[in-house]
């Protein structure tokens, strides 16, 4: 058998002309769910697609698995290309030698052309800003190609002395699927683009989830075309809980759209939360990551928190960034004398860093949390 060699890339190339002034994050989530689940919802309710929020909801649910989540930061108008593949090198011609050893004739089949596919993601970006509505016009190209299976040729064939021999011939099957779109977002927004892609055993159904974000050359969101007149509403620290700040209605969405790669779904309006709606919310904390992330051990205690409050129609919400305390300092600047203060008055937030950064949403009528996102990990 053929030995395929296996080889990790990740990559951008940039190309094109920048327009000054804008940078554009983008994460690009490519979720997989069971085909059978999709089609029970489907079943359910006929005369609707498969929208943000039910998806999202599944997701949080933990019936969504992420196949790839590239993230990307580039100036309006360039072009990024990322890539995770896996080399796959197989060869298409082979050609049979004969030499003479000590026991007589022996021959030796060789690859005499080799050909290599990438198996993998690929993805093809272009994000633009459109300066007087700070809305984000996206081009992207998703491929997603799959080794498949390998399939063995058999062949017969003479050798120097006019025998008859049989070989051996694997061959690798590519399964792809792909899609080319453009997107207008607003700023901050997530958004489902190119449909929905099943795989080749048919049993799972892939979705493309987008977010995109504009920031500037620190990598801190852009939320308005022009620095506002008057500065931010105070948040409210608490005391004597140091770890906590909680902010106003007025910055509630800033917050959100700054620490969220998507939002959490169906907010209809935010209000200013005070320190009792946060007794008794961390009881049930550490259960409920235990179902998010079975795998890793998350020491939340240790992390610094901001909070605002949402709402969902009537009902009531927390929303809460969870960070760790080191990660404070990582970020420190002498200028600043450490950002170890920043966190007490604006949202913070980072790339990558697994759960070092995450978010839930806990309902304060059923007592329970209902919304989970963390970081991926570069």
């Amino acid at each position: 058998m053929w030995k395929s060699l296996s080889l990790l890339l990740a990559f951008c190339t940039v190309q094109g002309i920048a327009q000054e002034g804008y940078q554009v994050d983008v994460l690009c989530e490519l979720v997989t769910f069971k085909k059978k689940t999709l089609d029970q919802i489907r079943r359910g309710r006929p005369n609707q697609m498969l929208d943000l929020a039910t998806l999202s909801r599944l997701r949080c649910d933990g019936k969504g698995h992420i196949l790839y989540a590239p993230r990307v930061r580039m100036n309006s108008g360039r072009e990024v290309s990322f890539k995770s593949v896996e080399e796959v090198i197989f060869p298409t011609e082979l050609t049979l030698n004969a030499f003479t050893n000590a026991n007589g004739i022996t021959t030796l089949l060789r690859p005499d052309r080799m050909e290599t596919r990438e198996a993998g993601c690929c993805l093809q970006v272009v994000p633009s800003v459109v300066e007087e509505t700070m809305e984000i016009s996206i081009g992207m190209q998703v491929e997603i190609v799959e080794l498949s299976s390998w399939r063995t040729y058999h062949a017969k064939i003479a050798d120097e002395r006019g025998r008859e021999r049989s070989i051996d011939f694997p061959q690798p099957f590519f399964h792809t699927q792909s899609f080319s779109t453009s997107v207008n977002l607003t700023n901050g927004q997530t958004a489902i683009v190119g449909g929905d892609m099943t795989d080749k055993g048919g049993k799972n159904t892939t979705f493309c989830f987008v977010t995109a974000k504009i920031v500037n050359s620190a990598g801190e969101m852009v939320l308005k075309r022009h620095a506002p007149a008057n500065p931010p509403a105070p948040c409210d620290v608490l005391a004597p809980e140091l770890r906590t700040v909680i902010f106003p209605q007025s910055r509630a969405a800033e917050l959100i759209k700054r620490v969220c790669y998507s939002e959490p779904p169906g907010i209809s309006g935010y209000w200013t939360p005070i320190a009792s709606d946060l007794v008794g919310v961390e009881e049930r904390l550490t259960s409920f990551l235990e179902r998010q992330v079975p795998k890793e051990k998350i020491p939340w205690p240790e992390y610094h928190k901001q909070v605002a409050g949402i709402m969902v129609g009537d009902e009531l919400f927390l929303f809460i960034s969870y960070f760790w305390a080191d990660s404070l300092e990582s970020r420190s600047t002498k200028k600043e004398n450490a950002s170890v203060e920043r966190w007490k008055r604006e949202p913070i937030w980072g790339f990558d860093g697994g759960s070092i950064y995450f978010r839930v949403v806990y309902d304060l009528k059923q007592k329970k949390f209902v919304w989970f996102q963390c970081n991926g990990r570069a």
